[in-house]
């Protein structure tokens, strides 16, 4: 295994991370407002209207993924140029 495929594994990891962390918030984020608008329009007596601006949902996804990847790739270019001893010592 060579510093490239340390590499790619380590995009690839964080990239799974992220997803995984983005569909939880979201599921969670959409069921506790769902609940507490329906929560309010009870109160209220409103009809329950709610929708998902899916063009900045879309937006926030492809900013948190270009995130993750420049950032893996900056920090491996850092790793890259120093030798195991001295990534292990701390140097």
């Amino acid at each position: 295994m060579n510093k490239e495929d340390v590499g790619q594994i380590t995009v690839i990891e964080s990239t799974a991370l992220i997803i995984s962390s983005i569909l939880l918030g979201f599921l969670v984020g959409y069921f506790s407002t769902l609940v507490t608008m329906s929560i309010f329009a009870i109160f209220a007596e409103f009809p329950v209207d709610y929708s998902v601006d899916w063009v900045t949902l879309l937006a926030l996804v492809g900013m948190g993924l270009a995130t993750v990847f420049v950032g893996t790739k900056m920090s491996l270019q850092v790793v890259n140029k120093k030798k195991i001893s001295q990534i292990l010592r701390g140097d």
